[in-house]
This record gives C-alpha cells, sequence and structure tokens, in this order.
C-alpha cells in the first residue's frame, strides 16, 4: 500500500509541475508549431543573425507568433533585398519585421500593430557646431543615408525632392565611417543602434569625436510588415496582432525589454543610459 501511495502522489506531482510549465510558458507547449519564412536584416541591436535570439525586434516577433503556433525563420539579406524578396511567389517569404509606417511602403505591405518604439537623432562630430530646428535647416549639408531605409515621412519628402543632399551607402558603418572622415556632417540613425555600432565598429578615440543632437528628428514606432500581393497576408497579420497581445498582456513582452535594457541580447556592448 505504501508504494502504491508513493507512485499516486509522485504522479499528482508531475501532474502539478506539467501544469505549472504550461502556465509559465504558454508557448512551450504548443506541439509542432507550423514553419514560415521571413526576410531579415543587419540593424543591431535590433535585428541580426549574431546576436543572441537575433536581436530585439526579432525575439518579440518570434515570441508573438509562437503564441499562434507558428514559428519563424529567418534569412539575413541586405534590405533592399528583402524588402523586394516579400512580393515574390515563388520564394515564400511571409513578412519581415523592423520597418517604419510610410504611405509609399502601406500601398505594397500590411502593416501589424507596433512592436517597439524608438527615438532617431542626427549623428556628428563634436567639432562640428551642428544645431536644427526643421528640415530646412539641413540644406547645404551633406547628410549620409543608408541604401533601403525610410528615415521619416517628413525627411524622406525632403530627400525625394532634392531639398536636402544625401549620400546613399550600403550600411551605417560606412555612414559614421564617413562621418569621421569628414565626408558628411550629419548621420541620422535610431540612438540605440547608432551608439551600439559605435561601441562595437569604433575605437574609444574614434567614439569620443562623434555625439549626436539631442532633439529627435523622428521618434519612430517599428512593424511588422506583410506582402499585400500575398492572400495569406491577411490572415497572418490578424494571428501575428493576436499573438503580440497575448505577450503583452502575460507581460512575456516586458520580460524581454528588461532582457534587452540588462545588455543579455549581446555581451560586451555597453547599453544608452536614458
Amino acid at each position: 500500500m505504501r508504494t502504491q501511495t508513493r507512485i499516486q502522489h509522485l504522479f499528482k506531482t508531475l501532474i502539478a509541475i506539467t501544469l505549472l510549465t504550461v502556465l509559465i510558458l504558454p508557448g512551450s507547449a504548443m506541439p509542432n508549431p507550423h514553419t514560415i519564412k521571413f526576410t531579415n536584416g543587419e540593424w543591431p541591436p535590433f535585428t541580426s543573425s549574431t546576436l543572441k535570439y537575433k536581436g530585439l525586434l526579432s525575439k518579440i516577433v518570434s515570441e508573438a507568433l509562437l503564441r499562434e503556433n507558428i514559428q519563424i525563420h529567418y534569412d539575413f539579406l541586405p534590405w533592399a533585398r528583402g524588402y523586394a524578396y516579400l512580393f515574390k511567389t515563388d520564394l515564400n517569404y511571409m513578412g519581415s519585421l523592423g520597418y517604419i509606417w510610410s504611405e509609399e511602403r502601406n500601398k505594397d505591405v500590411i502593416f501589424s500593430d507596433p512592436i517597439y518604439h524608438g527615438t532617431a537623432c542626427f549623428f556628428h562630430l563634436k567639432s562640428n557646431a551642428f544645431s536644427w530646428e526643421n528640415i530646412d535647416d539641413l540644406k547645404g549639408l551633406q547628410i549620409g543615408t543608408t541604401i533601403g531605409y525610410s528615415y521619416s515621412p517628413e525627411f524622406d519628402k525632403a530627400r525625394e525632392e532634392g531639398r536636402i543632399n544625401c549620400q546613399n551607402v550600403s550600411s551605417d558603418i560606412l555612414n559614421f565611417r564617413k562621418l569621421l572622415g569628414g565626408r558628411i556632417d550629419i548621420f541620422p540613425s535610431n540612438v540605440d543602434s547608432g551608439l551600439y555600432l559605435l561601441h562595437q565598429e569604433f575605437s574609444p578615440a574614434q567614439i569620443k569625436r562623434v555625439t549626436f543632437h539631442k532633439r529627435p528628428y523622428h521618434t519612430a514606432a517599428f512593424y511588422v510588415v506583410f506582402p499585400r500581393n500575398k492572400p495569406s497576408s491577411y490572415d497572418f497579420v490578424k494571428k501575428f496582432n493576436q499573438g503580440l497581445k497575448k505577450i503583452r498582456e502575460d507581460l512575456t513582452y516586458n520580460t524581454i525589454i528588461q532582457m534587452y535594457q540588462r545588455g543579455e541580447f549581446f555581451k560586451t556592448i555597453p547599453m544608452p543610459k536614458n
């Protein structure tokens, strides 16, 4: 009888542990998640093939879709190519992430609910007494921009109309090199991303030469995008928004942000202080 009682007690304990695991990790209890493909790009600390969890935004998106029993495989590509590949039906990419809303893009893609908000400012050399109040103050300056990026509706419009001088290059790192070399006057960038790259790619002496204007040119919401030319996108955006709501409600989202703020997505780079 004692042996039977112990077995019953052990069985009940195992059931309790299993139920507790399901409550704590709702995504982990889902059997055989359906896998889809997303394009992604190098934009650390938000997205990168080299970062833990593939970066902050990648982790948020993965967790949200896992709540809907969907698993994501990320292919990291240059941003312009990754965006173009969304619309190729033979490549089967269902979405991408880290985009800010623009009127032009809204014609081609469906935007999810916002996944994160970031602040963007103009980086410049400390030796350059740069100041600005509106876009017209940027006239005559040499501005470094990165191919495939949208910066803000106002900035993009001024760029398209030729009211400001922009030099397009393939990466943010190249823009910082041009800034340090005196070949551009300012470089617009998300503050977190800009500071990350400076500490990752440049020497302490070079970092000391760079600052950013405290007046933001844009406070941007980042989104997941789904191509309008694929009928399944309308279903996937609904599922993603449902999953995003779930991880906000069960505080998984807050936990991810706290991990990011503690530097758990990368080991050696100091986080900017608010």
